[in-house]
């Protein structure tokens, strides 16, 4: 696990278990603001090409117009989530998923303003290093 891990920013209060397997001799480092130069990316190809996508969406499509959102909101939906994940990652509010070969798993809630109300979803990211985190899935549920 050494390798996905390495270069993460994790806050100490916020992080996975150390240590992460036996004899390991990985290390700790303590900085003052480690997030401070996070970077959230959600690809504009998870809503144009997926959410949006009657095909792929498994009912997405719908949901997100019952909010008020269409296609063409695309580019606002991902400014916003990256805006909110960077900010919710760097606070260190976030809920740790699976951790495997592949790197560490994230889910991160984000808001949005609907016709309505506003409601709160469920997205999930990856981490890598240095403060790099990718949207994987945007929308996994509603919380409630």
């Amino acid at each position: 696990m050494r390798e996905v891990l390495s270069g993460d920013y994790f806050p100490s209060f916020n992080m996975p278990l150390y240590p992460q397997h036996p004899h390991c001799d990985c290390m700790l480092f303590s900085i003052s603001k480690p997030t401070s130069q996070a970077v959230a990316s959600c690809a504009l190809e998870k809503f144009v090409g997926y959410i949006f996508r009657q095909d792929k969406s498994k009912g997405k499509t719908e949901l997100f117009d019952s909010w008020g959102y269409t296609i063409d909101d695309s580019e606002n939906l991902k400014s916003k989530y990256e805006k909110q994940a960077k900010q919710k990652y760097m606070s260190g509010d976030y809920s740790l998923q699976l951790l495997d070969v592949h790197g560490q798993r994230l889910t991160i809630a984000i808001e949005l303003k609907t016709k309505n109300r506003n409601v709160k979803i469920k997205t999930g990211w990856m981490m890598h290093p240095l403060g790099l985190i990718t949207c994987a899935t945007p929308f996994t549920g509603e919380i409630k």
